[in-house]
């Protein structure tokens, strides 16, 4: 077996590091989660069972000075990845989606933060509908 790590910038140093210590084979796949092409490509190159998803990024601002291209922004990455991640990724055994509290509980100033986590959580009860019965932890 073998760890697919898939990045707009590649691996930093820290997380080789930390990968290192797995000891297994890493390949690494650079490339942008958000573009469902190259998720597709990356599913067709490695045989992967299962994916872990913890894209994000943040774009702070009062929710009177959003824009579109703001929101965009952080939605691409945390919300449309998962989502082709889900499509390209139709067999996989397991797909596990880092979400945050900020979906339920907010934060001053991450409001398109809060929503990219309110759609993971709703793309995680969809797949869980789906498949039946799910075992949680908590």
């Amino acid at each position: 077996e073998a760890l697919v790590v898939m990045g707009r910038r590649g691996i930093p140093d820290a997380v080789a590091e930390a990968l290192d210590a797995l000891e297994v084979p890493i390949h690494e796949a650079k490339g942008d989660v958000s573009c469902l092409e190259t998720v597709r490509a990356v599913f067709a190159a490695h045989p992967i069972t299962a994916a872990l998803h913890a894209a994000g990024a943040v774009d702070d601002g009062l929710l009177s000075d959003q824009t579109w291209p703001r929101f965009e922004r952080v939605l691409a990455g945390k919300l449309r990845g998962a989502w082709n991640l889900h499509v390209a990724g139709e067999g996989l055994a397991q797909l596990i989606l880092v979400s945050s509290a900020s979906a339920v509980l907010g934060v001053a100033g991450q409001s398109s933060y809060a929503a990219a986590n309110a759609g993971l959580d709703a793309l995680a009860a969809m797949r869980r509908a789906a498949a039946g019965p799910v075992r949680r932890c908590y």
